[in-house]
């Protein structure tokens, strides 16, 4: 769902629940299969897990420096764009690199691509 799709529906639902199912996505509406429920809150529940100490962690000028990272800046350009010096910027980005559990920028980079931070 946070690809955008209306609707989820396993392969071998019945012929009804497949009506059902185009009817409401034309509607406007979203449609998930009943048998997907389950997985669908076990997913939730996963991410809000992850959340507590992936990027939902943390703060506001963190998200920011890393967004900017993402959109490759250098910390030189992230302090003037900031009003904060090189070596706040450095130390925001090991405080999230630490929080991420990640090593390098590129992985910055690419987990701001996965979680869509860049929006």
């Amino acid at each position: 769902m946070q690809t955008g799709v209306s609707g989820y529906l396993l392969k071998n639902v019945p012929e009804e629940e497949l009506i059902e199912a185009v009817h409401t996505v034309y509607g406007g509406s979203d449609y998930i299969s009943k048998e997907m429920v389950p997985h669908l809150v076990d997913g939730f529940v996963n991410r809000h897990e992850e959340g507590k100490s992936g990027y939902l962690s943390l703060r506001e000028r963190e998200l920011e420096v890393l967004s900017l990272i993402a959109r490759g800046y250098g910390n030189k350009e992230i302090g003037e764009k900031l009003f904060i010096s090189v070596k706040t910027v450095e130390s925001y980005r090991a405080k999230i690199m630490n929080k991420l559990g990640l090593r390098t920028r590129a992985e910055l980079v690419e987990y701001a691509l996965k979680k869509k931070l860049l929006q």
